[in-house]
C-alpha cells in the first residue's frame, strides 16, 4: 500500500514527534550530543518512516548513558514505523535496541532487543539476544560500583539516636 504525499508528510511528523519524545527522555541520561533522525524507507506495507541516531561522521551512533557523570552504557536504536492498520496511529514495525559497554559504538553489544511485528508463526515477535558473558556484565557492575566508592567513604551526620 503506497503513501499518499499528505500521508506520508503526517507519518513523518508522527515519527518526528516520537524521536523528540524519545530525545528528551534520552537526554537526561546522555553523556554526548546526539541526534535522532527520521528518514523513509520501504517496507513490506509499503513506505515506513526509520527513526535513528543520524548517521553523520562527526555524530555518535550511539547514546552514552552516564552513572554519576560517567559513560556506563551505550544505546543504539532503530525503529521502523508506520500506520497501523486503521491508518490512525502509528505503529512500530520492527525495531532494534542495542546496549553496548561504557557507550561505545565499536564494542559488540552487550545484549540487544529486537521486534518484529510481522514475523513468522515459528518465532517469537520480541525477542532478547545477549552477546556478553556474565563476566562482563559484573565488570561494569563493579565500575559502577568504584564510581560510588567516593560518595560511600562520606558520612552524613544523623540525628537518629539523639535524645
Amino acid at each position: 500500500m503506497a503513501l499518499s504525499s499528505a500521508d506520508e508528510k503526517l507519518l513523518e511528523a508522527k515519527a518526528d514527534e516520537l524521536a523528540w519524545t524519545l530525545t528528551d527522555a534520552l537526554e537526561y541520561f546522555a553523556d554526548n550530543d546526539f541526534v535522532l533522525e527520521t528518514v523513509i524507507a520501504q517496507s513490506a506495507r509499503g513506505n515506513s518512516i526509520v527513526i535513528q541516531f543520524a548517521q553523520k561522521e562527526d555524530l555518535p551512533k550511539v547514546v552514552k548513558l552516564k552513572s554519576r557523570g560517567w559513560p556506563v552504557l551505550g544505546l543504539g536504536m532503530k525503529i521502523n514505523c508506520t500506520w497501523d492498520s486503521q491508518g490512525k496511529h502509528l505503529a512500530v514495525e520492527k525495531s532494534s535496541i542495542r546496549v553496548m559497554p561504557y557507550g561505545s559504538d565499536a564494542e559488540a553489544p552487550l545484549f540487544r532487543v529486537e521486534y518484529v511485528k510481522e514475523q513468522d508463526s515459528h518465532r517469537p515477535s520480541s525477542h532478547i539476544h545477549v552477546h556478553a558473558h556474565r563476566d562482563e556484565f559484573t565488570h561494569l557492575m563493579g565500575f559502577a560500583s568504584k564510581i560510588r566508592h567516593g560518595l560511600a567513604e562520606k558520612v552524613c551526620p544523623q540525628l537518629s539516636g539523639c535524645a
